[in-house]
């Protein structure tokens, strides 16, 4: 998959990215602002390729590379939100509505969601083809331990290695066929009559009678996601 290299390092230069990718397509400044489908003007491309714009590029800037690239959206906007410039708090909220996939498969536009950095996959002696990515937003569920913990929010894509090395405490993903839900739990500590806290005001709060039926996924290793709250 052309440009699907994920960088050295964290933070790193997103403005000088996309430079990279203008100039190895032999494109000017004035041919991306064209093939950006109207959504970035050539003054504005040589302001974000030189890190000046404030706040990091918007959605439909973002849009805009994607279309002159032909680079997923989503893994423009996954190296922006990571790297030193954080994009405005609405262009997050708005691309994890609509870019980000909600049910499980499509492991190829997940994985450019969750760029692992590379000296934590060498620590766990572990590469990306390793990995299985699983989005929880709508179609995950949090137990009120994982939710106490603070490790992983709801509105996250999830690095999960499913032969990982569990401990007691380790967040798990399972599959609760019954609920059709992604469901992120703590191995050791919610081992029966999991509760999991209500989604939204006035509903009701679930409960898994054992965790044993879950069909395990594997253990968390790496989230990406707004941050949590403490």
């Amino acid at each position: 998959m052309k440009d699907f290299r994920f960088p050295e390092a964290w933070p790193f230069d997103f403005g000088a990215y996309l430079r990279k990718a203008r100039e190895s397509r032999g494109l000017r400044v004035a041919d991306v602002a064209e093939r950006s489908g109207g959504n970035i003007a050539g003054a504005s491309v040589s302001v974000i390729e030189r890190g000046l714009l404030q706040g990091g590029p918007s959605l439909r800037q973002l849009e805009g590379f994607s279309k002159a690239f032909g680079i997923p959206a989503i893994y423009l906007f996954a190296l922006a939100y990571m790297s030193d410039k954080e994009l405005d708090p609405a262009t997050v909220d708005k691309v994890w509505n609509e870019f980000v996939v909600d049910h499980i498969g499509a492991q190829d536009e997940k994985r450019a969601a969750v760029p692992v950095p590379r000296q934590h996959l060498e620590l766990l002696d572990l590469t990306q083809d390793n990995l299985r990515f699983y989005s929880l937003r709508k179609a995950g569920l949090l137990s009120a331990e994982a939710t106490r913990q603070g490790y992983v929010t709801e509105c996250d894509i999830v690095a999960v290695d499913p032969e990982g090395d569990v401990h007691p405490g380790s967040s798990m993903v399972g599959w609760w066929q019954e609920q059709e839900k992604l469901l992120v739990y703590r191995h050791n500590i919610d081992v029966a009559s999991v509760l999991i806290p209500a989604q939204a005001a006035g509903e009701p709060y679930l409960i898994l009678n054992n965790v044993k039926t879950l069909k395990r996924l594997g253990v968390v290793i790496w989230r990406c996601g707004p941050a949590p709250e403490r």
